[in-house]
């Protein structure tokens, strides 16, 4: 680290302890989100887009239910995750642009989980039920089951049985390990991060979530938009890990990988995430439903368009743009 981007961290670090950075503020957001489908193809398509709806939960308050125009066919909710999603069938001729729009208003406040208390991993034992089963399995993006990530877990982790010193150990050495940079719509996988020059956000998330979930410890991704500014923000994507007492805890690997190298005043670290973003989804290797056929996305955080005729021809764009920023 230069001698420069230390100096902006600590200034980063230190008006985020004052509260003087936006984000150590609860934020009101009314939201537009917007949509195109272009057919570019020579033939009519025939396809279903399914638009991802906010969820709500301890820090994020969904104030005035979605809008959306034209009105969807349906609505649906993701049996693995419980991601509510809006349903349009649409048809279009050669050359044609189909437009879809979502807007609602969003009360997000800043996630902060203090990393001082005394949990042991062999509690996790003690969770019962299928309520976050699928945050303990692996799957297409988090690799858990994968022999190197096993392997890096358990020369990590050593004898260690605090979860809170294993997680700093998991989250220290994906902070280091990985490069920013190659950002795609889709997700990177664990085995991506382990095995590519660079990933994105995701990259980092799927890694940090791969080593927890090998060594019996919940995560899930979150998805969503940079909440910066009026104009129109960025994708990112995050991580969540569930203790033993049932709470999740925020981390940010990419963002915190930024901010060692003084690149960034987003928030973002293990045991903080600020309120400037919006969270549209959770999981990954999402099951969505569609035509009566089930269709895996990778993240909902775009919209997710299948035609039965396949993908080529259509082109999608999405816009997430912040109407106004009201504190409180």
């Amino acid at each position: 680290m230069s001698v420069v981007s230390g100096i902006r961290r600590v200034i980063h670090r230190t008006r985020e302890a004052a509260g003087l950075a936006f984000y150590t503020k609860p934020r009101r957001f009314p939201v537009q989100y917007d949509m195109t489908v272009h057919n570019g193809s020579g033939v009519t398509k025939r396809f279903y887009i399914a638009i991802p709806i906010p969820p709500n939960t301890d820090h994020q308050r969904v104030i005035h239910e979605p809008m959306f125009t034209p009105s969807p066919s349906e609505f649906r909710t993701d049996e693995r995750y419980g991601n509510r999603y809006a349903v349009h069938q649409w048809e279009l001729r050669p050359g044609d642009i189909a437009e879809f729009h979502e807007s609602f208003v969003v009360h997000v406040t800043p996630f902060r989980t203090q990393l001082d208390r005394r949990l042991t991993i062999d509690a996790y034992a003690d969770q019962k039920g299928e309520a976050h089963a699928a945050y303990r399995e692996p799957n297409r993006f988090v690799r858990s089951s994968d022999p190197e990530v096993i392997r890096l877990a358990r020369e990590l982790r050593g004898s260690e049985t605090d979860v809170f010193a294993i997680l700093k150990r998991f989250n220290r050495a994906v902070v280091t390990r990985l490069n920013y940079g190659d950002p795609i719509p889709g997700l990177y996988s664990s085995h991506d991060a382990l095995t590519r020059t660079v990933v994105d956000c995701g990259g980092f998330d799927t890694l940090l979530a791969a080593l927890c979930v090998s060594q019996g410890i919940p995560a899930r991704i979150a998805s969503g938009f940079w909440a910066v500014s009026k104009a129109k923000n960025k994708m990112h994507a995050w991580l969540e890990i569930m203790l033993p007492d049932g709470s999740w805890i925020p981390a940010d690997p990419s963002v915190e990988h930024l901010a060692w190298a003084g690149r960034t005043n987003k928030s973002g670290r293990l045991g903080f995430v600020g309120s400037d973003r919006v969270v549209m989804s959770y999981g990954c290797d999402i099951p969505v439903q569609l035509g009566g056929n089930t269709r895996s996305a990778d993240i909902l955080q775009h919209a997710f368009v299948w035609s039965e005729q396949g993908p080529e021809g259509l082109d999608v764009n999405t816009s997430f743009k912040i109407r106004k920023v009201w504190r409180g």
